[in-house]
């Protein structure tokens, strides 16, 4: 209970607050922060368990897309944020997924947590 509250934490404080400060900032956004961005998707290999080919267990599913999407997708955002490749659209999405890592998960902390 206590690792699922850290690991919502997590994602409030500096996934979600990550995304949606390069959303809000845009090119403005200063390069450490996608570096941050870049190390965070690495970091899904060493925080994230390797998921089994049991595919009916959703949490199983979880790990699977961590692994599919978002270790790809971080590591794209890093780069083209770094170079400033980045078009409006994409800042604006990142924006809105950064804003709704924080609302989900959130709601998962306070759901947990009470």
């Amino acid at each position: 209970m206590i690792r699922l509250a850290i690991i919502n934490i997590m994602h409030i404080f500096i996934i979600g607050a990550c995304l949606a400060y390069i959303g809000y900032f845009q090119n403005n956004s200063p390069k450490w922060i996608y570096y941050l961005i870049g190390l965070l998707g690495l970091g899904i290999i060493f925080i994230v368990p390797f998921p089994s080919k049991d595919y009916t267990i959703i949490r199983n599913l979880l790990y699977f897309i961590h692994y599919l999407l978002f270790i790809p997708a971080f590591l794209a955002i890093s780069y083209y944020g770094i170079y400033n490749k980045l078009s409006k659209e994409t800042y604006i999405l990142l924006g809105f997924v950064g804003l709704f890592i924080i609302t989900y998960h959130s709601y998962k902390l306070f759901t947990r947590l009470s």
